[in-house]
């Protein structure tokens, strides 16, 4: 063979190689990308859950404390109540 037709078969083959080889280095890095978007999607439900979690034992511990209020403004009525009772003789 000639040594003309070896250099241009020689680039393009060192091209193809060159393609071929960051083509799957680009597709491996994307791997990596999908699985770290996963993993952020998962870290990010968790942090979601925990903070509804986190959220909601408040809302119980508010709806307590306001229950425990009521039901002390109920009892000051009642003894009220029983007061005007026993002075009037009821």
């Amino acid at each position: 063979m000639k040594p003309e037709l070896w250099i241009p078969l020689m680039s393009f083959g060192g091209t193809l190689a060159v393609l071929v080889v960051a083509s799957l280095y680009n597709n491996s890095r994307l791997s990596d990308f999908q699985r770290n978007v996963s993993d952020r999607q998962t870290e990010f439900k968790n942090f979601v859950s925990d903070l509804l979690r986190a959220e909601d034992a408040k809302h119980d511990a508010n709806t307590r404390r306001v229950e425990e209020l009521m039901l002390h403004k109920f009892a000051e009525l009642d003894d009220r109540l029983n007061r005007i009772e026993t002075k009037l003789n009821m």
